[in-house]
C-alpha cells in the first residue's frame, strides 16, 4: 500500500465514512445483558446496477480483514452496500494510516471512539496488565504529522 493509496482511503473515510464504535450486546448466562463496543470505521455506497461499488472492493484489498455487508434496499430501488473494519487492533492501525489525511471532524470521532473503547468494561479486562495502549494512542494521535 503506498502514499496515494492511502491518502485516498482517507478522502473516502473523511468525505463518506463514519467512525464510531459498534455496539454489541451479549446475553449472560444469568439472563442478563452486556454491551461491548468495537471500534468500527464504515462507509457506506449505493448500487443502481446492484453490483459491489468499486469504491468498496478498492478499501476492501486496502484493509484486510475489512467486509462488505450484503445490501439493504433503499428509497428509489438502490441497493445500499456497507464497508466496514471491526476489528480494534486493525481499526487502530488503519487510523494510524489514515490518520494525517483525515479532517479534524474524524480525528476526534477517531479519540473519542478509541477512549471509549479502552474505558469500556470488557476491553479493560483484555488490557495486559505491561502494555498501556491508551497511552500508546494518545501520544499518537496527540502527535500531528500534518
Amino acid at each position: 500500500m503506498n502514499r496515494e493509496q492511502l491518502a485516498w482511503a482517507a478522502g473516502i473515510v473523511d468525505g463518506e465514512g463514519c467512525i464510531r464504535n459498534s455496539p454489541s450486546r451479549r446475553t449472560l448466562k444469568n439472563g442478563g445483558e452486556r454491551i461491548y463496543y468495537c471500534p468500527t470505521i464504515k462507509v457506506t455506497q449505493s448500487s443502481r446496477d446492484g453490483a459491489i461499488p468499486e469504491m468498496l472492493l478498492r478499501l476492501q484489498k486496502l484493509f484486510p480483514g475489512s467486509q462488505i455487508w450484503k445490501p439493504s434496499l433503499s428509497t428509489g430501488n438502490r441497493l445500499i452496500y456497507d464497508w466496514a473494519l471491526c476489528n480494534p487492533e486493525k481499526v487502530q492501525a488503519a487510523l494510524c494510516m489514515l490518520w494525517i489525511w483525515l479532517g479534524s471532524v474524524k480525528k476526534k470521532d477517531a479519540i473519542s471512539m478509541m477512549n471509549q473503547y479502552f474505558t469500556s468494561r470488557k476491553s479493560q479486562r483484555l488490557l495486559n496488565a505491561k502494555t498501556k495502549p491508551r497511552d500508546e494512542l494518545g501520544r499518537f494521535l496527540s502527535y500531528d504529522r500534518s
